[in-house]
């Protein structure tokens, strides 16, 4: 009888998926009590002074983690899709993914997305039913284009999948003989002054989206936004898991 293989474990993961678990959780709450952003209940009511300061600090700190933070969650995504493609085969892969990703989406959108709305609606009008709220997101194609891509904070796993599809179609079209001799065997951890063109070119990308897509704006329930960082960063996931270089990162490269 021949032994399952053991999916190794990474605990350094773990921790920095704990880490920033509770940091978007930190995200969310400040919004509810003073901090800039969407929200699904927002804290009504006058701030004095003292607590002005403090929300705006926290508002301050929470951006900080938000420039980052999201693109690091893709990073991550990233990391186990290769490995777990190649061994289960797109077939099973995408099975799975659809059963962990697409599932928890599909009920979020569903049932818990106008559960909350709906609370936070019947607090303005207590006469409101929940089979009027629900049934009035069916009245029209547009309603229903929008009932189904407001996803609420489960926008990651919306483009978590989006960009495993892309994953997926790089895969199938690299297949091809003529375009494999083109993909290197070997690609070195960059130097930091290709990091900073990398940054410096992913920040005026960044500043043209915005000017057609705002932060606060979620076209088919995506924040196009933050689009070029979260894709840029799944890309490097998928590069350093290929390459190893997380494997061979020493303390050189990640001095400032």
């Amino acid at each position: 009888m021949v032994e399952e293989e053991k999916t190794q474990r990474f605990l350094f993961l773990d921790n920095i998926k704990f880490l920033f678990a509770v940091l978007v959780i930190f995200q969310h709450v400040r919004i509810t009590y003073g901090g800039e952003g969407i929200w699904y209940y927002i804290e009504g009511g006058e701030l004095d002074l003292l607590s002005t300061i403090i929300f705006q600090t926290i508002t301050s700190v929470g951006g900080l983690f938000q420039s980052s933070l999201m693109g690091l969650f893709f990073l991550m995504g990233a990391f186990f899709t290769p490995r777990s493609y190649d061994r289960k085969g797109g077939t099973i892969f995408w099975k799975e993914r659809l059963l962990r990703l697409g599932l928890p989406l599909l009920f979020y959108i569903v049932f818990i997305n106008p559960l909350l709305s709906f609370f936070i609606a019947a607090l303005k009008n207590p006469q409101l039913t929940f089979l009027d709220f629900y049934s009035d997101k069916f009245q029209s194609l547009e309603s229903i284009m929008k009932f189904f891509t407001n996803v609420g904070p489960m926008w990651f796993l919306y483009g978590l999948l989006i960009f495993t599809l892309l994953y997926t179609l790089w895969r199938q079209i690299t297949k091809s003989d003529t375009l494999k001799k083109y993909i290197p065997t070997d690609f070195s951890i960059p130097k930091n002054q290709y990091l900073l063109l990398i940054a410096i070119f992913l920040g005026l990308i960044t500043f043209f989206i915005r000017l057609v897509s705002p932060i606060d704006e979620f076209p088919i329930g995506f924040p196009f936004a933050f689009f070029p960082q979260y894709l840029m960063m799944f890309i490097v996931g998928i590069i350093a898991v290929r390459y190893q270089w997380f494997e061979k990162m020493s303390k050189e490269h990640i001095k400032f």
